[in-house]
């Protein structure tokens, strides 16, 4: 707070003192109402300039926020960009656990297994085509990221399509 003052209140206090005082020894009506309204001065002042000292650290706390933050629109972009990598993540990870499924499905073709690895054919078939929706809806890859699901997608296409000829 260098180089700036703080309002005084003490000389109002005084009025107000001084009046009352003096009414005591003069028995003026006048002299009481003179001192009151000093006294609702300093109430007054006191109260707006707390509301001003709360309203500065609210407005200095909500620039500090935003600042730590950003506006609301750079909210909005992170958390897009969040959740297109959430998007991301999920579709590599899914992609892994179909791909798994599938060779599970060979698995149980080549044990004699057919029934089992014909249901687990048709997970790996429908968690395939909630992928590729998925995917279709992914914004912001980045071309490597593009094509290395591409790649996985057509490795997985492969699988189910040898498993679907084994039927």
């Amino acid at each position: 707070m260098r180089g700036r003052r703080r309002p005084s209140l003490r000389r109002p206090d005084l009025e107000a003192l001084v009046s009352i005082v003096a009414r005591l020894i003069a028995g003026s009506v006048s002299l009481v109402g003179f001192g009151l309204d000093n006294v609702i001065e300093v109430v007054s002042g006191a109260t707006m300039l707390w509301r001003l000292h709360h309203e500065a650290t609210t407005i200095s706390l909500s620039n500090a926020y935003n600042r730590y933050m950003g506006s609301a629109f750079d909210r909005w972009v992170t958390l897009r960009d969040d959740i297109e990598r959430s998007r991301l993540d999920f579709i590599r990870t899914d992609l892994q656990v179909f791909l798994t499924l599938a060779s599970l499905a060979g698995t149980e073709y080549c044990l004699g297994n057919r029934e089992h690895a014909a249901r687990t054919t048709a997970s790996a078939e429908k968690g395939y085509s909630t992928l590729l929706r998925h995917f279709s809806q992914a914004k912001r890859l980045t071309s490597k990221e593009r094509k290395e699901l591409q790649l996985t997608f057509a490795r997985l296409r492969e699988r189910l399509d040898l498993l679907q000829r084994r039927k």
